[in-house]
């Protein structure tokens, strides 16, 4: 799975539209994908990452 620029979500964000996501470590580990999902962050975005199928972690932290 790719991480695809989603330019709707960022007019979202813009807007005051709160965003949640979960991203699997597969797709963080893409090229320019950290510097793609920092985008996403600085505009609001609340993202997690999967560490296992039924658990997630706050992004940064240990797991």
């Amino acid at each position: 799975m790719a991480l695809d620029r989603n330019d709707t979500e960022l007019e979202m964000l813009e807007r005051g539209v709160r965003y949640r996501a979960v991203y699997e470590r597969a797709v963080l580990a893409q090229p320019g994908a950290n510097d793609q999902l920092r985008g996403y962050l600085d505009a609001g975005e609340q993202a997690r990452v999967a560490t296992t199928r039924n658990s997630v972690t706050e992004p940064g932290s240990a797991g």
